[in-house]
């Protein structure tokens, strides 16, 4: 007799997933879908062919159902939550989640720029910003569809408003850092350390020492 595999582990992706099943039944096409032109696509990014696998997940950890519904010759599955996933998904909500993880390819390669250039130094900063300001683009754009009522789920629009705030917020804030370095940087010499790009590092990191102090909280070791 065979032993059967355990079931996949439970993630944040999982419970996503669970936490829309417990607005209405979705088939994988709609979940995928939905976490595509939603805040989650920023707020937790996903390969789409992990979210075709994480409906089967929670089937078998037995906090969905599965069923296939037809229509004439075609059929799909379609997933909804159960009595035990509503109850680890209360719970799972409940708990304190994890903090914020930033991760940036272009900043860790400006981190390394005296390894090259000051073109492509600011060649990676000007990536960044753009990216960035093209992203808040698109933000904009789905705000303005939220704003007309464009919303698939229009009484939780509450919740929308709080993810497109903190998504705003971050993506401004990339922008405004590398549009500020790109100003700082147009004036230096090269990459190596010289005069005016020590006085700049030394003025902001007093600048964020000030900040700290200013808003009560100690300044750093």
């Amino acid at each position: 007799m065979t032993r059967s595999s355990p079931a996949p582990r439970l993630t944040t992706t999982s419970f996503a997933l669970l936490g829309l099943l417990r607005l209405q039944p979705f088939s994988a096409y709609e979940l995928t879908g939905y976490m595509r032109r939603s805040a989650l696509s920023v707020l937790w990014p996903r390969a789409e062919a992990s979210l075709y696998r994480e409906p089967k997940t929670l089937v078998a950890h037995g906090l969905a159902r599965s069923r296939v519904q037809r229509n004439g010759q075609r059929q799909r599955t379609v997933y909804e939550i159960t009595a035990a996933g509503r109850r680890a998904f209360e719970a799972w909500v409940r708990e304190p989640g994890a903090a914020p993880r930033f991760e940036c390819e272009a900043a860790v390669k400006a981190f390394f720029g005296d390894a090259t250039d000051l073109a492509s130094l600011r060649a990676q900063l000007t990536s960044l910003r753009d990216d960035q300001q093209a992203k808040g683009d698109r933000v904009d754009e789905r705000i303005d569809d939220w704003l007309a009522g464009r919303l698939q789920f229009p009484d939780r629009i509450h919740y929308t408003a709080l993810a497109a705030d903190l998504i705003d917020r971050l993506q401004r804030t990339v922008s405004e850092w590398a549009t500020d370095w790109l100003d700082r940087t147009e004036a230096w010499e090269h990459t190596e350390l010289h005069d005016l790009n020590e006085q700049q590092a030394r003025a902001v990191l007093q600048e964020r020492v000030t900040e700290r102090t200013h808003d009560g909280q100690p300044p750093p070791p």
